[in-house]
């Protein structure tokens, strides 16, 4: 079989049962090469990264007068991670960062007041 120099040959000067390897072996490397691209192209995440909700660490501080709802997402097998998302009354949400001492004491406050 030829390399992938042979590609620029003319038609003519292969064989016909030549070309047909040609072109097969191409048409085997373009299935081969979408498959393996289908993930990326329709954007699948890779399952060791899970699927958390929150990107980085969260904010550090939301005013209590802003926020709305909270709500609580411990690890799990698709996230790792400890998720707290928060609802303002702008109807926008927000996640916080579970090791900050605001959210810490957010949430004890919100516990007491249960």
């Amino acid at each position: 079989m030829g390399t992938a120099c042979s590609i620029n040959l003319k038609k003519s000067e292969l064989s016909s049962k030549t070309q047909d390897s040609l072109n097969t072996m191409i048409c085997i490397a373009f299935v081969f090469l979408a498959f393996l691209l289908h993930p990326a192209i329709e954007g699948s995440p890779l399952p060791s990264k899970g699927r958390c909700i929150c990107i980085g660490s969260g904010a550090n501080f939301i005013s209590p007068a802003h926020i709305k709802t909270m709500e609580i997402f411990p690890s799990s097998a698709i996230c790792p991670q400890l998720e707290i998302i928060v609802t303002l009354k702008d109807k926008t949400k927000k996640c916080l960062n579970p090791k900050s001492k605001f959210t810490l004491k957010f949430m004890k406050n919100a516990k007491k007041s249960r």
